[in-house]
């Protein structure tokens, strides 16, 4: 068996591959991308009023919410939204396009490495690009995929310095490193050393072997360092301990101090099986398959299962996890996948995989003709009709067409279906132009389908105080403090309490109204 493939001379076909790609990978991810009633969540709404603060300010270096220090993620994503604000000022698109064409890209980017693995870029392209876990969280304005996007590239460019047995492409990977630790965090650098470590141990190791030369490491570790240090070093002569106490050690440190608890690594992984729908099925054969080859000590296959293992036993270790957590794992699957299909091999796992990765599509279509009846049917038939066609062509092993179906599904029911049956999070009527305020909820986009400042207040006592100084408060009805104060205006909203009893009444009754809340601006009369 081949253990590195050799990517083949470009020709104009593989640019017009990639140009098509490209152009499919925008239709799915940037229309309706600035709507106000899509899927967010509170990171995503902070994230957006910090880089709109830093623009009106014209500050680069330090994140700031309502004047103050906003250390809870490093700069990255703040300085490219900065950029985008450039374009039509800032707003709910702009504030997200960066973390969109870093999805694009990554998804891109793995179907290039595909390429040069010896797999089909389209597919790995389009499959990495379908997954749900990168379609939600590459639509938010969240660190996430220039997290995913840094470590890929890392591990791109190590594939790089083994095919080639090249030492240079390791200061390339320690570049690409540095963009991950300037978007999430030290945590960039321990995925990667992880998985670097375990892929170069484990690969059949040529001596000398060029990745274990310290000059070439020294220079990798340099290129890091160079990227991502200079900000750091920065808030830490201008901040002191007021930085590093909250940065390194309350949200880094004590993440691993706090006793670990089963039930969160449940929250992980049950989250990285979230975010490989539709094809999870496909997922779980792939590492099946690839543990058998990696035991044959294959590069190609060590690569993508080092750089997930890496992901998911990095995130592991601290008490604290999210679903999106297991995010950067996906590209790594998606190219197990795509390994699996081009060696043509009929193992059960393969056979399993497609059978059940085209269920769920059918489940999919089966949940759009459902909905339609409370969601708007063109969406919802459009929807279904999408997911029938990806189970059919996964059931035929057409492969680029199924994955294909796949993105448009996900596109269509998340960019398209999702906001429409959605509330704005702001009224349409006069709203008094007093101090406005935000109580226990994010003031992204209030702050931007309000087009005013808005202040984030945490507790009822500066709820009270803002209100008693004559502001008015954005809250839910349940949090409304009583007399002297009253509604002075109201928007309804999706409630994110609703239970299976509230879903079923409302498919009985044909309405959302069982799922619907109410959020109420409250101020003096």
């Amino acid at each position: 068996m081949s253990t590195a493939a050799e990517p083949s001379v470009r020709t104009s076909s593989d640019w017009r591959e990639v140009l098509a790609l490209t152009a499919a990978l925008l239709v799915a991810y940037l229309p309706q991308l600035g709507t106000l009633s899509g899927a967010t969540r509170p990171e995503e709404q902070f994230n957006m009023s910090v880089s709109a603060e830093m623009h009106r300010a014209g500050a680069w270096a330090t994140p700031t919410l309502d004047g103050q220090p906003w250390f809870y993620k490093p700069p990255l994503l703040y300085w490219l939204e900065r950029l985008t604000y450039s374009l039509s000022g800032p707003g709910v698109f702009t504030s997200r396009l960066p973390a969109a064409l870093a999805a694009i890209a990554l998804a891109l980017l793995t179907g290039l490495l595909a390429r040069r693995l010896g797999a089909n870029r389209a597919f790995a392209t389009l499959l990495c690009g379908g997954s749900l876990g990168l379609f939600v969280n590459g639509r938010m304005a969240i660190t996430d995929s220039l997290l995913a996007l840094g470590l890929a590239g890392a591990f791109a460019c190590l594939w790089e310095a083994h095919r080639r047995s090249d030492g240079r492409w390791l200061v390339a990977a320690g570049a690409a490193l540095g963009v991950g630790v300037l978007a999430k965090g030290p945590v960039a650098g321990a995925i990667f050393g992880v998985g670097a470590a375990a892929f170069v141990f484990l690969r059949p190791r040529p001596k000398p072997d060029p990745l274990l030369r310290l000059p070439w490491l020294a220079l990798a570790a340099l290129a890091a360092l160079a990227v991502a240090v200079p900000w750091y070093a920065l808030m830490l002569a201008r901040y002191r301990e007021g930085f590093f106490d909250f940065f390194f050690v309350q949200m880094n440190v004590d993440r691993f101090r706090t006793p670990w608890q089963v039930a969160s690594l449940g929250v992980l992984w049950g989250g990285l099986a979230a975010w490989l729908v539709p094809w999870l099925p496909l997922a779980v054969a792939a590492v099946v398959d690839a543990l058998a080859r990696a035991r044959r000590r294959d590069p190609r296959y060590l690569l993508a299962l080092s750089w997930a293992a890496a992901v998911m036993i990095t995130f592991s270790i601290p008490a604290q996890k999210f679903p999106h957590y297991g995010l950067p794992a996906v590209p790594a699957l998606a190219l197990l996948v795509a390994l699996l299909w081009a060696e043509r091999e009929e193992s059960r796992a393969f056979r399993w995989g497609l059978k059940s990765t085209a269920v769920v599509c059918g489940v999919a279509a089966v949940g759009g003709v459902v909905s339609a009846r409370i969601l708007p049917v063109a969406l919802a038939l459009a929807v279904a009709l999408a997911a029938g066609l990806a189970c059919a062509a996964f059931l035929t092993r057409r492969m680029v067409v199924a994955s294909a179906c796949a993105l448009a599904t996900v596109a269509l029911a998340l960019g398209w279906l999702t906001p429409a049956a959605g509330f704005p999070p702001w009224p349409d009527g006069p709203v008094p132009e007093r101090p406005t305020y935000v109580f226990r909820e994010a003031p992204g986009l209030v702050e931007f389908a309000s087009r005013r400042d808005v202040r984030y207040l945490k507790t009822p006592e500066e709820r009270d105080a803002a209100l008693a100084a004559g502001g008015i408060v954005w809250m839910a009805e349940s949090d409304h403090p009583g007399a002297p104060y009253e509604v002075i205006a109201s928007q309804r909203s999706m409630r994110v309490n609703t239970t299976p009893d509230d879903v079923l009444r409302a498919f009985k009754e044909g309405s959302l109204e069982p799922l619907v809340g109410r959020m109420v601006i409250v101020g003096r009369p």
